[in-house]
């Protein structure tokens, strides 16, 4: 289980791999409440990477500035069961 609420992540990276400020695998739930991941990045997954996990849930959090290499600039995910997105800015 990973939760965020109102946190703020910036300007971190992943050298080589996914998930440049979060990078979550097998969990039952990835959480975002209120919380901003900005100016990061990675090969994929500039943000946030999510596989085989449950839950993945954007709750008012804002996405932006990131970047990634080969595939989504702001979010990747793989096997994620569902997807809870309310209120997010994705830029």
């Amino acid at each position: 289980y990973v939760a965020l609420q109102r946190t703020s992540l910036a300007s971190s990276a992943a050298l080589s791999g996914p998930g440049g400020a979060v990078y979550a695998s097998g969990c039952t739930a990835v959480v975002l409440v209120q919380s901003s991941i900005s100016n990061c990045s990675a090969a994929s997954g500039g943000a946030l990477a999510a596989y085989n996990s449950t839950w993945l849930a954007l709750v008012g959090s804002q996405l932006s500035g990131n970047r990634a290499m080969q595939a989504g600039g702001a979010l990747t995910m793989s096997s994620v069961d569902r997807l809870l997105a309310a209120d997010p800015l994705l830029r």
